[in-house]
């Protein structure tokens, strides 16, 4: 028979697993925080030319998560579906579209976008990198996007 004492240890050891699993699973949910106007490293095709500047903004349809990104207001946004388990993986939010790009949290004000080539991870359609912080995005180099990029 398990006694009282040892039932409790037992009790508190799976509160605290299920707590920080918790805890977890809501670190790779993304938020409205996202949100906002982005700075490219690399300039994006807008209505008016050439922009580094983007709009992001967290939305749902029908319960699914999803990242608009626009390169201005009245632009049609590309959508992004968010993809629990490739969040896993990554440990950070991550999204994914039809098109084959991926849009996958770089830190907590940045993303970085991209479409595998043919050789998987080891080329690259497209890439770029996404950060609220302008002077980031300006130092962000196609070196350091495609080791992080490989690595997904």
């Amino acid at each position: 028979m398990i006694k009282l004492k040892d039932f409790f240890k037992v009790f508190t050891i799976l509160v605290i697993i299920i707590s920080t699993q918790e805890i977890i699973a809501q670190e790779l949910e993304p938020t409205k925080s996202m949100d906002g106007v982005y700075y490219t490293t690399f300039a994006e095709k807008g209505v008016k030319g050439k922009t580094n500047t983007m709009l992001v903004q967290l939305a749902e349809n029908n319960g699914v998560k999803m990242a608009a990104v626009a390169a201005c207001e009245k632009c049609f946004p590309a959508i992004y579906s968010y993809k629990l388990e490739l969040s896993k993986v990554v440990n950070k939010p991550a999204f994914y579209n039809s098109m084959g790009l991926y849009f996958v949290t770089y830190d907590e004000n940045s993303f970085i976008c991209f479409m595998p080539g043919t050789k998987g991870n080891k080329d690259f359609v497209y890439i770029n990198f996404f950060s609220k912080d302008e002077n980031k995005a300006k130092a962000m180099t196609k070196d350091k996007m495609i080791m992080y990029a490989e690595k997904i």
